[in-house]
């Protein structure tokens, strides 16, 4: 779900590229805060993003390759600092392997508080629901 942080009474789980710069507002608003952080190459993932151009999905402050680059690196700097400052736990997982693994994305997710009570079962049955809506 992509939404301003302002927009929550209450806070699960926020899927939100972002958030990145609120970190320190939702801190103080929900006090037990954990950032996930999917990675995968950054050269890969800008290059997606120039080729679907503007638009959801496509270039993200950025009018070109190499700015592209430059942001995703200033948001990762950005993630660590704020993080780092408000002693958050920042998880961070292989964005590839999180979307086709499911024991992997099952394995990342627990580390969350919110997930320790999912069992696995449930989990997988939610995984491939969800795999599905995306094909």
């Amino acid at each position: 779900m992509e939404k301003n942080v302002n927009d929550f009474n209450s806070l699960d789980v926020v899927k939100s590229p972002w958030l990145y710069k609120d970190i320190p507002t939702i801190h103080k608003m929900f006090n037990n805060l954990e950032v996930l952080v999917p990675i995968r190459d950054i050269r890969k993932a800008a290059e997606s993003r120039v080729r679907i151009g503007r638009g959801d999905g496509g270039l993200w402050h950025a009018n070109s390759l190499e700015e592209q680059i430059e942001f995703y690196n200033e948001v990762l700097k950005v993630i660590e600092r704020n993080c780092a400052e408000l002693n958050i736990e920042v998880i961070y997982i292989e964005f590839e392997k999180f979307t086709v693994d499911v024991q992997y994305c099952y394995d990342m997710l627990n580390q969350l508080t919110l997930f320790q009570e999912v069992n696995y079962e449930d989990f997988i049955k939610a995984y491939q629901v969800a795999s599905d809506i995306y094909k």
